[in-house]
């Protein structure tokens, strides 16, 4: 997954770069597409999602406190303690009961 959401990153960065103004084409195209990838990973129940999400969060604080959003940057600043703390509840449910299969 993580190769893929890098090439899916340079291909939609590209495209920013050349059709608009952004100011970070390539760090919001990685937002954009390792958020898919962790909705996908959470709708299948991967504990992997949380590690995904953490990447994003982690991308995101700095991104938008550059651009003076602060109270967006708070905002994923808490996202990233939420996915810290739902990897552990995850991972700790998980060794208790066993991977789950999706329903």
């Amino acid at each position: 997954m993580g190769s893929l959401g890098l090439a899916a990153t340079v291909i939609y960065g590209l495209l920013l770069q050349a059709y608009t103004n952004a100011y970070a084409p390539f760090i919001d195209s990685g937002v954009l597409m390792f958020s898919v990838i962790a909705q996908l990973l959470l709708m299948g129940r991967r504990l992997q999602t949380w590690q995904f999400w953490l990447l994003v969060n982690t991308i995101a604080v700095p991104l938008y406190a550059s651009r003076e959003l602060y109270l967006t940057s708070v905002l994923y600043g808490v996202y990233w303690f939420n996915a810290l703390a739902s990897w552990f509840f995850w991972r700790r449910k998980m060794q208790e009961t066993g991977p789950q299969q999706p329903a």
